[in-house]
């Protein structure tokens, strides 16, 4: 759970902050109106709960709650910090503001020691308001209580997707990212190479939550005591605990050896394929590429592509989408298998003779899982036909960017037996 305090400057945030996360409070400097420069956020802990609570710079007047509100929409819960000796018509269009938002917020009526009796009736604005005084510790524990019980019975969130993002170096990842965010998250620069080891950030949407990690660009060549071959390790680690792979090519330039190293590297994970830097195209080249596209990549899953420009912010919204669809795609049961594989053996001519098929089921498998056995027949059974096999039993059951394993296991007769 994640708690959010928001007030005006000097109403005590940044000592409600330091009494739960246990940071040490110093005096606060007359002659500074603000000492607070930019928002925070730290574990409060007691036991085997945990709540995350952020602090953030002061308001000074009520309409700069939408310079907060991308840190606000993250967060379960608002504190609404108020000044009970220095109460005024910020503190009340800010309570109206909060409303007409729609937060879920409560709220904390702070420095209670300076007053006899608080002059606004808060519960006209919630039915959870706290009456403390933070410098001199009194009614926290009531409401670190309330904190605390909220934690608990927050429901747990289903897990979210993890999505690696990868490429050649300077393919455009970063600029990707922050336009799937809206704001300059993860750093860019036209130097190859700008990303170092995984950077991780969670997207909430109405279908559940993203998270992805932005990866160092993939190079052709690196040396044993390199950073590129530390990065690579970080990438390899990041590829085996993601569920799908955002594989990103510049579209604006030819295709290097490192974008086909990326393909061969990812080929056995669930992959959406994104063509991005579009608006360097014209309109020849972009149709040459819609073309093209689709076959570029041969060790990919027969992924569903994508032309996007990052920098423009265009066409990254059904990338989104296509994490989700790639999700249920690759989670969704075989039907009727044996009857499909039967009848793709017979469509392609494959010289086997089929004994029985079966899906497997692990819980760890991230893709489907098939075990076939069988007996050979005169002709040609290569890796070849085995892959043609594979493709049209994508094709047969819609699994577009989803690999699929097959174990093939041929059945030898004894000499006895024939």
């Amino acid at each position: 759970m994640r708690v959010v305090f928001i007030g005006k400057a000097g109403v005590g945030k940044t000592t409600i902050f330091s009494r739960f996360t246990g940071r040490k409070i110093h005096p606060r400097p007359s002659n500074v109106k603000r000492v607070t420069s930019d928002w925070q956020t730290l574990p409060v802990k007691e036991g085997e709960k945990v709540f995350y609570t952020t602090d953030t710079v002061g308001i000074e007047d009520a309409e700069e709650l939408e310079e907060f509100y991308e840190v606000i929409k993250t967060a379960d819960l608002v504190g609404i910090v108020i000044d009970v000796s220095d109460f005024t018509d910020v503190d009340v269009k800010l309570l109206v503001k909060a409303r007409k938002k729609g937060l879920n917020f409560f709220i904390i009526a702070n420095k209670i020691d300076k007053v006899k009796e608080p002059s606004f009736d808060f519960y006209k604005f919630s039915s959870n308001v706290f009456f403390i005084s933070a410098l001199h510790k009194l009614g926290l524990k009531k409401l670190k209580d309330f904190l605390f019980s909220m934690a608990q019975k927050a429901t747990p969130q289903s897990k979210p997707v993890r999505v690696v993002v990868c490429g050649s170096p300077n393919a455009g990842k970063s600029t990707f990212l922050n336009a799937i965010f809206g704001k300059k998250r993860f750093r860019v620069s036209e130097i190859p190479g700008t990303t170092n080891e995984i950077v991780e950030e969670f997207l909430k949407t109405e279908k559940g939550v993203i998270s992805f990690l932005d990866t160092a660009g993939f190079f052709r060549r690196f040396k044993r005591d390199d950073l590129k071959l530390y990065n690579f390790r970080f990438l390899r680690d990041a590829l085996q605990k993601s569920d799908i792979a955002i594989f990103i090519v510049d579209a604006s330039t030819p295709l290097k050896i490192s974008d086909f190293k990326i393909a061969n590297f990812i080929k056995n994970k669930p992959t959406i394929l994104v063509f991005n830097k579009i608006d360097l195209l014209d309109k020849r080249e972009m149709q040459n590429l819609r073309k093209n596209a689709p076959h570029l990549f041969g060790d990919l899953p027969d992924p569903e592509v994508f032309f996007v420009s990052a920098l423009k912010n265009r066409g990254i919204k059904k990338v989104i989408n296509e994490v989700f669809k790639l999700k249920q795609r690759k989670e969704m049961p075989l039907e009727n298998l044996n009857r499909f594989v039967r009848r793709t053996i017979k469509e392609l001519g494959l010289p086997i003779f089929l004994l029985n098929v079966k899906q497997i089921f692990d819980r760890d498998a991230e893709v489907p899982s098939i075990l076939i056995r069988y007996r050979k027949k005169k002709g040609i059974f290569n890796l070849q036909r085995k892959k043609g096999f594979v493709r049209t039993l994508r094709q047969k059951y819609f699994l577009k960017g989803v690999p699929i394993k097959i174990k093939w296991q041929e059945v030898i007769l004894s000499r006895k037996r024939q």
